[in-house]
């Protein structure tokens, strides 16, 4: 490298090298080494690199999320299985079906099958006359429309996961609910409310009952 200015010159060299390394230290300076040396003799040293490779993991993937299912039915066996049954007063729902009150034994609750069916009406008698009760397609009915409102109106004052069991008593000659009982929380105070706008068919006995669940 060189250059001037005004007639003085001023001129220099300069060299750079690199060199790679494939190896590094000697075997015979280590063969001095003791046990007792805090660190290795002059020239036994080397540089180390490590190269560091992730292991896959052994555990199995995640089972798939569980199909969503409407209110009123859980997952069961990749389908959904209904939850609510809705019974009349004096029975109680036992693997989708009504029992009667006095049925509900040890036996009965371990082997749904032991226990005798509830009589729930059935279908209408021919000529427009009522039946004694109604049956259970017909409550269902009557309920559907105030279990939606309660559902959509009621859910502010839920936290998730609740589930509210209303009592309900309904006149046979209107139609109409009598009385709704629940656990008075707000959320189940909210949710009678609602459901006492039911509207039934009428039949002959003055009153049924039915236990309706209401889920959040």
């Amino acid at each position: 490298m060189g250059g001037g200015v005004g007639g003085a010159s001023v001129g220099g060299k300069s060299r750079a090298t690199k060199e790679m390394l494939g190896e590094d230290g000697d075997v015979e300076r280590c063969q001095v080494a003791s046990e007792k040396d805090n660190i290795p003799p002059s020239g036994c040293g080397a540089l180390l690199r490590l190269e560091v490779v992730e292991l896959t993991s052994s555990t199995p993937p995640p089972p798939p999320p569980a199909a969503e299912c409407p209110t009123g039915s859980l997952p069961q066996g990749g389908r959904c299985v209904a939850t609510d049954v809705y019974c009349p007063g004096g029975s109680h729902p036992i693997a989708g079906r009504c029992v009667a009150g006095e049925d509900i034994s040890v036996d009965c609750l371990l082997d749904p099958s032991t226990c005798r069916k509830m009589t729930m009406g059935g279908s209408r008698p021919p000529g427009g006359s009522k039946p004694s009760k109604l049956s259970v397609d017909e409550l269902k009915a009557g309920l559907a429309s105030a279990k939606a409102s309660a559902e959509s109106r009621c859910k502010s004052k839920s936290k998730g996961g609740e589930k509210v069991v209303v009592k309900i008593s309904v006149e046979g000659s209107s139609g109409k609910v009598l009385s709704a009982t629940a656990d008075g929380t707000p959320l189940g105070d909210c949710v009678v409310v609602e459901l006492k706008k039911a509207r039934f068919k009428t039949f002959s006995e003055p009153q049924q009952g039915v236990q309706v669940s209401v889920r959040f």
